[in-house]
């Protein structure tokens, strides 16, 4: 996938939404490399039955948990708790599967 200018400079900050259905997400798909394919066709698939899902590159943990909380909270919006990602970034509450 192409990735947009802004995107690029955001690779620096540890993470960045790398695809976003508009509105509010259902779920926050995440990703760190190697799954980036089949996160995204994971999107695809739960788009086409009418959820907003977004994807979000995670390439440096460490990077972006020393972002500010205004960047954190606007990548990973601490008000869906619907996630698919690593351990590291897990909510403090809500269900979440592990890949």
């Amino acid at each position: 996938m192409e990735r947009t200018p802004d995107q690029v400079k955001e690779i620096a900050r540890g993470g960045y939404v790398l695809k976003d259905s508009g509105g509010k997400p259902d779920i926050i798909l995440i990703a760190t490399g190697s799954e980036m394919e089949i996160t995204l066709q994971a999107a695809e698939k739960l788009a086409g039955e009418g959820r907003n899902v977004r994807v979000v590159s995670l390439p440096s943990t460490d990077i972006f948990d020393a972002q500010d909380e205004e960047y954190r909270e606007s990548v990973l919006p601490s008000n869906v708790a619907a996630r698919v990602r690593w351990k590291q970034v897990l909510p403090i509450t809500g269900t979440s599967m592990l890949v």
